[in-house]
């Protein structure tokens, strides 16, 4: 998945939070707008190829797809006692 977002070119908004106001001083609104393309396009891209199983997974996250790969990260990563 993680190469078919790098095709895409939105791997970007798996690795970032939304841009935001640093003490008062709002993000320049191409940022903001890249952001929320790759954002968009990752989102679509992740919900596309999952089951109803993970598609429950995402579902609370459904705005943000750095939380959309974090939820499936945690949901389906091998975890054992000396982890």
């Amino acid at each position: 998945m993680r190469l078919k977002l790098e095709d895409k070119m939105c791997v970007y908004a798996l690795e970032a939070d939304a841009p935001r106001s640093i003490d008062g001083v709002k993000p320049d609104e191409e940022v903001l707008a890249d952001y929320r393309g790759q954002n968009n396009k990752a989102r679509s891209q992740i919900v596309k190829y999952l089951g109803p199983y993970a598609l429950n997974i995402v579902k609370p996250h459904i705005h943000s797809a750095k939380a959309m790969w974090q939820a499936l990260k945690t949901a389906y990563e091998n975890k054992s006692a000396f982890y």
